[in-house]
């Protein structure tokens, strides 16, 4: 397996994995505008708690940050 989406048909992507030896080969771009064109989506929505990897594939890709944010606070036990 080299990567995996799932996203629905409301626009809301809730898994996007690609194989660390197969990134930055532009695949999840690839998978994601698919997608997009398959299921007719104006509008993707991505949630990423916890991984700045994320964010930062996401942001070079040129989405808009919503003005909802979440903050995560661990503490370790």
């Amino acid at each position: 397996l080299i990567g995996g989406l799932n996203i629905h048909p409301n626009g809301k992507v809730s898994f996007l994995w690609i194989h660390p030896d197969y990134r930055y080969l532009g695949l999840a771009k690839k998978l994601i505008h698919q997608a997009s064109i398959d299921l007719n989506i104006a509008k993707l929505r991505i949630n990423f708690p916890n991984n700045m990897s994320l964010m930062g594939f996401v942001q070079h890709l040129g989405f808009d940050k919503d003005e909802l944010t979440q903050y995560e606070m661990i503490h370790t036990l």
